[in-house]
Order: structure tokens, then sequence, then C-alpha cells
């Protein structure tokens, strides 16, 4: 299960694995920007 995880977007789970980084990252430098 965890190789074909790595292998690309399977169902659009990597795509929305991204989004959901995305997000992360951009709450956390609005965090360290203040």
């Amino acid at each position: 299960m965890g190789r074909a995880w790595h292998q690309g977007p399977v169902d659009g789970v990597s795509v929305v694995e991204q989004r959901h980084f995305a997000e992360l990252e951009a709450l956390y430098a609005r965090t360290m920007a203040r």
C-alpha cells in the first residue's frame, strides 16, 4: 500500500494531499510573519 502511494496520483488522492499541504504551508507562513 505504501509503495503505490508514492508512485503518483491515484484517484486524485495525491492531488488532494498536495492541496492540503499547500494550505498548511500558507498557514505556517502566516504564523511566522507575525
